[in-house]
């Protein structure tokens, strides 16, 4: 998480896309102590590793010592100033129980897609990043997109080994 957050700051420092992103809810991710985060990610990886089941959704209970912890949107809001309040109407959350929850297959069909990311499914934020830094030519519009699809597949939603980027927060990027 660190690296990605300071490779954006790093790319985008002086653009507008980044004084945009300063502006929204993603503000406060950087404004963390990106260098006390080795030690600071190793003690919230052992707080949060999922130590007590409980039903309420969207929460962890760890156990500290003898003591029970409880980790939820509200905390995680807290902490790190994000908008973690109800969804919007409207809003279908995925169902991540469906057999083909996070496929990607066609993903390169939709025309977002292709505007944002280009004509490849199969792409990797690291593929993202490196478009990000060493295209000069990309306009506003794209850098911006990029930077939030990096920002989301790769530090908030980062759920696979290798980080690809997910169609569906491409298309609510293409839309902010």
């Amino acid at each position: 998480m660190p690296n990605i957050l300071a490779f954006v700051r790093h790319v985008l420092r002086g653009s507008e896309a980044f004084a945009k992103i300063r502006k929204s809810s993603f503000e406060k991710l950087f404004d963390l102590p990106t260098r006390q985060f080795p030690v600071s990610c190793k003690l919230i990886h052992s707080l949060l590793s999922p130590q007590l089941r409980c039903n309420q959704e969207h929460t962890l209970w760890s156990v500290f010592g003898k003591d029970h912890l409880r980790f939820s949107l509200e905390e995680f809001g807290t902490i790190t100033g994000l908008n973690c309040g109800s969804f919007p109407d409207g809003y279908e959350a995925p169902d991540n129980n469906r057999k083909d929850a996070n496929k990607q297959k066609g993903a390169h069909k939709d025309p977002l897609w292709q505007k944002i990311v280009g004509k490849y499914d199969n792409i990797t934020i690291a593929d993202l990043a490196d478009d990000l830094e060493h295209d000069h030519q990309m306009d506003e519009w794209r850098r911006i997109r990029l930077a939030l699809i990096i920002i989301l597949d790769g530090v908030l939603i980062a759920s696979q080994q290798i980080h690809r980027p997910t169609l569906r927060y491409v298309q609510m990027s293409g839309r902010c």
